[in-house]
This record gives structure tokens, sequence and C-alpha cells, in this order.
């Protein structure tokens, strides 16, 4: 029998790639379902406007941080950001259909300086 946690999600066809940062905070390694107090990931919260904002939720364990909240580093809501081999899969938990995702990396993507003066012209 299939379960849910062996499908996986066309994160492309699904999220169209096209993510704005909303948060990023500290995820902690789980032992025999108890959470303990070493950290084992990063988790950047993100908004998907082809799913009118719909959060996910994305774990990154990697020693490269985009942010470095332990330093206080300002978090940049609605920045976009692009995930490198992003996996996203369903589960059921308490009869309810959830989704995780976790990604190797997580980046910035570069704005065209000159989008601003294309969208001035178009207005004209």
């Amino acid at each position: 029998m299939i379960r849910p946690n062996d499908l996986v999600i066309d994160s492309e066809r699904t999220f169209k790639s096209n993510f704005m940062l909303a948060d990023v905070s500290k995820g902690f390694k789980y032992v025999n379902g108890t959470k303990t107090d070493e950290q084992d990931c990063e988790k950047y919260t993100v908004v998907c406007p082809a799913l009118r904002l719909e959060r996910l939720t994305v774990k990154i364990e990697s020693d490269t941080r985009l942010i470095n909240i332990d330093k206080g580093d300002v978090i940049p809501v609605g920045a976009p950001v692009k995930f490198t081999n992003l996996v996203v899969s369903p589960y059921i938990s308490n009869g309810q259909l959830g989704i995780s995702a976790r990604a190797d990396s997580i980046s910035f993507v570069k704005q065209e300086q000159n989008n601003v003066q294309i969208q001035k012209e178009n207005r004209q």
C-alpha cells in the first residue's frame, strides 16, 4: 500500500519556483518523538504568490546560512528566494493532510534593475 510519505509533489509545477521569504527559525533534532536541544537545520518559511500566498516551511540541513539569526541579521521579509533540490512530500497527521519540504540550499533571487524602467515605459 502506498503511503502519503512515499509520494513526492512536483514542486516546479506546483509552486512555479516563485517564493518570497517570510521568516527564518532554528530546527531541532527529535529523538523518539521528543525534541532535543540539538539544532539540526534552519527552517525557512516562505509564501508562494502562485498559490495565493500559501505558506511553506522548508528545512535545510546545511552549514551555509542565508541569514544568520544568531548574529541578529535582519530577515528581509518579502525578498524573492529560490531553493536547490526542493523536495515536497505530503503526510497525514491527526487525519489532516500536510506537506513537508526540504532542500539542499536557499539563495536570494537577483532582481533585474531594468525591471522598474520597463514597467514605467509600459505605463506610458
